[in-house]
C-alpha cells in the first residue's frame, strides 16, 4: 500500500476527528495517509526547509501569506484547470480565499483554500443593555466603540475591554481593521513600498492603541490565549477574536454566560485569513493523483463541515457557509458576514518578511504605550514604524530590479 505524506496545523480537538476522516480517504483510494502536525509558531521554518531541500510532504497545509513566497521559489506544483473544474470552479470558494491562491497578475492558481478565520468583536449583552448600550450599533465606528467602553465602565464593569498585548501576530490581526478603517493600508497597490507609516495608517493605529486606558491594570499582560480565556471566563465585557471563541478555550464556558454572548464587526473591515492545501513540486509522479485527489475530498462539503467545526474556524466553501449552523446561528451569521465583506492580507513574495518585521514591532508599541499613564502616541508610533518602513522599503526596491 502506498504511504501519502500530509502535513497539517495542530490544533485543538481535532485530532481524533481527522483521523475518522482520513480513514474514509484511506479506504476509497487504498492509501495509507501518514499526518505530521506543525504549530503555527515554528511551521514557516519548516515550511521554507520543505521548500528548500525538497524533502516535503506530498500535501501542506499552509498560511494564506505563505503561497507567494513558495511559490516564487519554484517549490509548488500549480493546479490545472480540469483539476479546478473537479473542485467545483472557482465560485464554489470564498473569493477572498481564492484570490490567495494567486500571485498578482498571474492566473495560475497554486493553492486550495481550506479553512478561513475573520476578527469580530465578542460582547456581553446583559452588559451592554447595563450600560444603557443599544448592542446595534454599540461598534460601529471607532468612536462609538470608545463611547460603548466608557459607558461599561461608568456601569461599574471593571474590565470592559481586553485584548493581546503581549508580542504575537494576534495584535497585526486585530489592527488590521483599524487601519483599513482610518483609510490606511500595509502596501501599496503595486506591492513596492509599504504603507503602514503614512497618516492613514497611523491614524488606525493610534485609534487601536488608545483602547489602552480600558484595559485594568492588573491585565496588560495578556497573550492571544489568555485573552480569549479571561473574555471566555466571564471576566471582561468585550474582546476582539475569532471564531473558535465559540467552541474551544482552555476555561469552561458557563452554559448560561453563552446565552449572553453576541458578536459584531470590528469598526472597518474584518481581517479574513486562511489556511491553504498545498501540493509540493518534488511529489512523486506515482503519488501526484492521489495528492490532487487528497486536496478535493478535504475541500469538499463533508470535510469541510466537519473540519471547521472541530477546529474552531470556518468553512470556505459557499455551500457550506450557507448551510447550518452558519447560516441558523446568529454568531456563525455575523462571522459569515466578516467573510463575505472582510479583506485579506496581500498575496506577495516578500509579505513573509514585512510580518516577520511588523509584528515584533507591534508588540514594541504595546510594551512602550502601557509603560507610561499618558503615551504621546503618535510620537511612540513614528518612532517605532518609520525607521522600519524605511528598511523595509530598501529591501522592496531591491527586489525589484532583480
Amino acid at each position: 500500500m502506498d504511504t501519502l505524506e500530509l502535513s497539517l496545523m495542530s490544533y485543538d480537538a481535532f485530532t481524533a476527528g481527522l483521523s475518522d476522516l482520513l480513514a474514509e480517504f484511506e479506504a476509497r483510494y487504498h492509501v495509507h495517509v501518514h499526518v505530521t502536525l506543525l504549530s503555527w509558531e515554528n511551521a514557516w521554518t519548516q515550511v521554507v526547509k520543505y521548500a528548500l531541500y525538497g524533502d516535503a510532504p506530498a500535501v501542506s497545509e499552509v498560511g494564506s501569506t505563505w503561497v507567494a513566497s513558495l511559490a516564487t521559489m519554484n517549490a509548488l506544483r500549480p493546479f490545472t484547470s480540469q483539476e479546478v473544474t473537479a473542485l467545483g470552479g472557482e465560485s464554489a470558494f470564498l473569493a477572498a480565499a481564492w484570490q490567495s491562491g494567486m500571485l498578482q497578475h498571474d492566473p495560475t492558481l497554486w493553492a486550495i483554500p481550506w479553512l478561513a478565520e475573520t476578527r469580530v468583536i465578542f460582547y456581553r449583552r446583559d452588559l451592554l443593555e447595563k450600560a444603557g448600550v443599544d448592542e446595534s450599533t454599540a461598534f460601529h465606528t471607532p468612536d462609538r466603540l470608545v463611547d460603548t467602553l466608557k459607558r461599561l465602565q461608568a456601569a461599574g464593569v471593571a474590565n470592559p475591554w481586553c485584548v493581546p498585548t503581549q508580542p504575537t501576530i494576534t495584535t497585526f490581526h486585530n489592527v488590521a481593521s483599524w487601519v483599513w478603517g482610518a483609510g490606511g493600508d500595509f502596501v501599496d497597490h503595486e506591492q513596492r513600498r509599504v504603507l503602514f507609516d503614512q497618516d492613514a495608517a497611523r491614524a488606525g493605529l493610534r485609534s487601536y492603541y488608545e483602547l489602552q486606558r480600558f484595559l485594568p491594570p492588573t491585565q496588560r499582560a495578556l497573550d492571544a490565549y489568555t485573552s480569549d480565556d479571561l473574555f471566555f471566563a466571564g471576566q471582561a465585557a468585550a474582546t476582539l477574536s475569532g471564531p473558535w471563541l465559540l467552541v474551544a478555550s482552555d476555561a469552561p464556558l458557563d452554559p448560561q454566560l453563552a446565552t449572553r454572548i453576541g458578536v459584531a464587526l470590528p469598526p472597518g473591515d474584518p481581517l479574513v485569513s486562511e489556511s491553504h492545501l498545498v501540493i509540493w513540486k518534488s511529489i512523486s509522479p506515482r503519488l501526484e493523483r492521489l495528492g490532487v485527489e487528497l486536496v478535493r475530498f478535504l475541500t469538499g462539503r463533508k470535510s469541510q463541515l466537519k473540519c471547521s467545526r472541530q477546529v474552531g474556524l470556518l468553512p470556505v466553501r459557499n455551500e457550506v457557509l450557507c448551510a447550518p449552523p452558519f447560516s441558523i446561528e446568529p454568531s456563525y451569521q455575523m462571522l459569515s458576514r466578516g467573510l463575505q465583506t472582510g479583506r485579506s492580507f496581500p498575496a506577495m513574495r516578500l509579505w513573509g518578511l514585512i510580518e516577520d518585521r511588523l509584528v515584533p514591532a507591534l508588540g514594541n508599541l504595546w510594551q512602550k504605550v502601557l509603560a507610561v499613564p499618558t503615551p504621546a502616541l503618535d510620537t511612540i508610533i513614528r518612532a517605532e514604524l518609520e525607521p522600519l518602513a524605511q528598511r523595509l522599503n530598501r529591501t522592496l526596491n531591491m527586489s525589484q530590479h532583480r
